[in-house]
């Protein structure tokens, strides 16, 4: 089962990976971690647990006396003074909630479910019924992730999502999960805090069973800072690598700096997979480029990127890529033109890693099943030569919250276009 924790800087948090005991989940994210290159096993695991039992026992306590005298409530949500004075008290422990589809996320937490299962009756039923659906799918996903590249790059890629801004979620470890009975072990993460708060996250990851293959994963977008940097489009060359759109690099180079490459936990890594969903696949897409073209670094085998938008102003770097970069698609309602979801936000000339480019629609709207390959765009590159995309004809889709095909960007829905995981893991993830 998940566990909730209320840690020292009194944010709630997720485990996701390393050490639990349950689902596989280490990860506490919290101003614990969020340091220059602190890694994720050296939290004081046992202090932090401590400290966070006590705090579970401690709210639980609160919230039941400041909701009043036990009263039988039926099964629909509750407002007004009752859910207030609850509200009030779960504050002190980061929880702030106007109404109870907020809080939908801690019905299944084992500290706080059961008091709110009072609270939130009728929501918290609907989110424990598809907790429980999405838990049974794990398995099936894990095996679909450990035979298929793609799959692997997109739930890894949704994991990385477990740090910084995104901490609080309570479903990671069940993705996570997923990517450790495929076969996965988490090494270590290299974490970095600006100035304005913004978290970000690059993580390694080992096979257990070849410690050759690794995996390197960036987060994507989780502070506004995050979408400030994709204005500055002045260029900048960077190891060697030319024409980098500059807020881009100016979110990778703090994470690629903390890197040593001769470190153990680098010495196996002969054949590398770097995934990442929207500015994690921009970054993905600079660490391929920058480690392909230093002889002195290890070289990056395979590129796996979703819904990401090029970090290349001009031509992208020579040679070809092995992978690919997946776009959700959807048809324009009025037109019947194919839109594709982010990957040509920032405008011409700027130019993707040279990947081919694959364009998926979903066969529903909300896209929680299987979709279809529309239309497949290849690099005309040749090793060694350069070459690139063309991304011409292509149009920019809804990427905006609220707009019709918004969802289309999560990176479950990627994960259910691909066919990777049934829809009740896609559901949750899009909770």
């Amino acid at each position: 089962m998940v566990r909730l924790c209320a840690v020292v800087t009194v944010t709630l948090c997720w485990s996701a990976a390393g050490q639990c005991e349950d689902d596989g989940c280490a990860y506490a994210g919290s101003a614990l971690l969020q340091s220059r290159g602190q890694a994720a096993d050296q939290v004081a695991a046992a202090a932090l647990q401590e400290d966070v039992a006590a705090r579970s026992v401690e709210a639980r306590h609160q919230v039941k006396a400041s909701a009043g005298p036990a009263t039988k409530l039926e099964c629909a949500d509750t407002t007004g003074d009752h859910f207030a004075a609850a509200m009030q008290a779960y504050a002190a422990y980061g929880l702030a909630a106007e109404n109870c589809g907020q809080l939908a996320a801690y019905c299944v937490s084992p500290d706080f479910g059961s008091v709110l299962m009072g609270l939130c009756c009728q929501t918290c039923t609907n989110m424990v019924g598809l907790f429980t659906n999405a838990r049974a799918q794990v398995g099936p996903a894990a095996q679909k992730v450990a035979g298929d590249d793609k799959c692997l790059g997109i739930t890894a890629a949704a994991v990385s999502y477990r740090f910084g801004g995104f901490a609080q979620w309570p479903f990671y470890p069940l993705y996570t999960a997923i990517v450790q009975a495929a076969g996965w072990q988490f090494q270590r993460s290299y974490n970095y805090t600006d100035a304005s708060g913004d978290f970000d996250h690059m993580g390694l990851w080992a096979h257990a069973a070849d410690a050759s293959r690794c995996l390197v994963t960036f987060q994507g977008s989780d502070h506004l800072t995050d979408y400030a940097s994709m204005y500055n489009a002045a260029t900048e060359n960077y190891e060697g690598v030319s024409y980098i759109h500059a807020g881009i690099l100016s979110e990778f180079k703090p994470l690629f700096e903390q890197v040593d490459f001769s470190a153990d936990v680098w010495s196996s890594c002969t054949n590398i997979m770097v995934a990442g969903h929207s500015l994690g696949g921009s970054l993905a897409q600079i660490f391929a480029a920058v480690l392909n073209g230093n002889e002195n670094l290890p070289n990056v085998d395979q590129t796996f990127i979703y819904g990401a938008p090029s970090p290349f102003q001009g031509p992208p770097p020579a040679g070809c890529f092995s992978g690919v970069s997946v776009a959700a698609g959807y048809q324009n309602p009025t037109t019947g033109e194919l839109m594709v979801d982010t990957i040509k936000v920032l405008p011409e000339p700027h130019k993707p890693l040279n990947l081919p480019v694959e364009v998926w629609t979903p066969t529903d709207l909300m896209a929680l099943k299987p979709g279809q390959l529309a239309q497949t765009l290849d690099s005309p590159c040749t090793d060694g030569q350069g070459g690139d995309v063309d991304l011409s004809g292509v149009s920019s889709g809804a990427t905006q919250h609220g707009q019709t095909y918004a969802a289309l960007h999560s990176g479950g829905t990627y994960a259910g276009l691909l066919g990777c995981w049934a829809e009740p893991l896609v559901q949750l993830f899009r909770s």
